[in-house]
């Protein structure tokens, strides 16, 4: 009879090369470096100057949030003449807000994010090599991390595609506009030509002579440049999020595959086909047999400490079997 080591391990071969190809977080992590969310991870430990390079260019994007947030809310109280202009300037502060919350997050629990995105690439290795899991198993994993990344590639090219859009029509409105209302400063207290918004990509305080060359173009990539760092956070941080439910997910579907093949394991080794009758329970003490002749000729023989035969360790690689369960469960939660 084989023992639980041997049954366990049976299909480890070609595990590592399936769980290699389980990158749920590469993507994501690429974005966050590409939104300035989080150092790359090569000099992430490292005391060097580049890891100091990267914390003065993030202080300069800090404060250049604060300097975006500060001119919408100067537009907001300069600039909205209705309750619907101040719920746009309240909507776009909300959203600048929430992007300097989510890189100050992740830079803050950089090693913490890091090592979450190595749990979910790494740590159920441990865990679920004991078990005989079979092919079909493995590809519940490999499946759901070839969806991830479909999701999180159809969402940038989506996102690629439509942002020009979002980019250059301003500029195109811009550029294309004949009328003489914008050669007047915006500033004129007597001035009552309105602003026009659809040049810009949000609200925000405008300079003098903003409708001018070169004035227009500097305020335009500067604009610009937010609105990219604006974009990639929001995508790279919620198909972090996906990709973390998305493996969870994958790994609960993957416990429920093992709790099945448990009960089919203990089926073949414990039970035994006998005519049966009704449910009859014969215990006579402690240390002799308790027998249950069960439903549909089903009997299960239990035996006592004072009994131990050479097959009795059969039932402690089942409880072994079923403990490593609720490990894998705990590990999951």
């Amino acid at each position: 009879m084989k023992t639980s080591k041997e049954i366990f391990l049976k299909n480890d071969e070609g595990r590592k090369s399936t769980e290699e190809k389980n990158e749920f977080m590469a993507i994501q992590l690429k974005l966050f470096t590409f939104c300035f969310a989080l150092p790359p991870k090569n000099i992430l430990q490292e005391k060097s100057w580049k890891i100091k390079l990267y914390n003065g260019l993030l202080s300069v994007l800090l404060v250049s949030y604060v300097l975006v947030i500060s001119m919408q809310l100067v537009a907001a109280y300069i600039y909205s003449q209705t309750v619907s202009d101040f719920s746009v300037s309240l909507f776009e502060i909300a959203a600048s807000v929430l992007i300097i919350s989510i890189i100050c997050h992740f830079n803050l629990y950089r090693n913490q994010t890091y090592s979450i995105a190595l749990k979910v690439q790494e740590t159920f290795k441990s865990q679920i090599k004991y078990f005989p899991i079979k092919t079909e198993y493995h590809n519940i994993l490999s499946e759901r991390a070839a969806k991830n990344k479909i999701i999180v590639w159809t969402t940038i090219i989506v996102i690629s595609v439509f942002s020009p859009t979002w980019y250059a029509g301003p500029f195109m409105m811009w550029y294309t506009y004949d009328g003489e209302d914008i050669l007047q400063s915006i500033n004129n207290q007597n001035s009552t030509n309105r602003i026009h918004w659809e040049f810009f990509c949000y609200r925000s305080w405008l300079p003098p002579n903003v409708y001018q060359t070169p004035t227009y173009q500097i305020y335009f990539c500067y604009q610009l440049f937010y609105i990219y760092l604006v974009t990639v956070n929001y995508l790279s941080c919620f198909t972090f999020f996906y990709a973390i439910v998305s493996f969870a997910s994958a790994h609960f579907n993957l416990l429920a595959e093992l709790i099945r093949e448990v009960d089919r394991y203990i089926e073949c080794s414990n039970f035994q086909k006998v005519a049966g009758d009704p449910i009859k329970l014969k215990e006579n003490n402690l240390n002799n047999e308790i027998e249950d002749n069960g439903i549909d000729g089903i009997e299960v023989i239990q035996k006592t400490e004072n009994q131990i035969k050479d097959d009795d360790f059969q039932i402690s690689d089942e409880v072994d079997y079923f403990h490593r369960c609720i490990q894998y469960h705990q590990a999951i939660l």
